[in-house]
């Protein structure tokens, strides 16, 4: 399924838990340490979230969850890439509301998570390159395209992407003919678990857009 324009790295599909009550970027940092990841793609669900905009992410969190401060993820599609200098690129999608009503309050990196939260993705050994969506091959090689509208910058809610769509797992016949990245996946359950996130994210979604595990024929 390679072309000219992509380039292929090992990767997994894994599970894992997300640390919480750090800002939402330390807690996929120590995600990454444990994976031995350089980047990596992670789906989330009906996670809760604080926003403690006045609080250095080392200081605890409340012990009472306030409507001004607490929402709720109802799905996150985040990418996050590690330069060598050790800093973090973090771009995602999804749907969130916060309790207060206060919906155009963003969600950052800085963001807490207010409990741990169980999370699937997909992690990279090496960053690789930064452009298009990512091509998963398992064992049997099949493709399984995962990504973020091309124009995400920082985290946006859906229906905020442009002409780009969201890919969850869509199963193809043929490489993307736009540039990708290939995420080269030998373990033999990868097509399930890859599955799995498809799940994740579209049992989250309701009326919410986004491509499931459904097949599709790159051009």
């Amino acid at each position: 399924m390679a072309n000219a324009r992509s380039s292929t790295v090992a990767g997994q599909v894994v599970e894992d838990i997300l640390d919480g009550y750090f800002p939402l970027g330390e807690s996929l940092r120590q995600f990454m340490a444990r994976q031995g990841a350089e980047a990596a793609l992670v789906v989330m669900t009906h996670a809760p979230i604080l926003d403690l905009p006045d609080r250095p992410g080392t200081a605890p969190v409340p012990l009472r969850m306030e409507a001004q401060v607490s929402g709720l993820i109802r799905r996150l599609m985040v990418i996050a890439r590690l330069d060598g200098a050790g800093d973090m690129d973090l771009c995602g999608l999804g749907s969130w509301r916060w309790h207060d009503g206060r919906q155009a309050r963003p969600l950052t990196r800085d963001s807490r998570l207010a409990e741990p939260a169980f999370v699937r993705g997909i992690a990279l050994r090496e960053a690789g390159l930064g452009v298009g969506p990512w091509l998963l091959q398992g064992s049997d090689g099949t493709g399984r395209l995962w990504g973020l509208p091309a124009e995400t910058v920082g985290i946006v809610p859906e229906g905020a992407e442009a002409t780009h769509p969201v890919h969850a797992g869509t199963i193809v016949n043929h490489a993307p003919s736009t540039p990708h990245l290939i995420v080269s996946a030998q373990e033999a359950e990868t097509g399930l678990s890859s599955d799995r996130m498809t799940r994740d994210w579209t049992n989250a979604g309701g009326s919410c857009s986004g491509h499931g595990p459904t097949r599709h024929r790159a051009k």
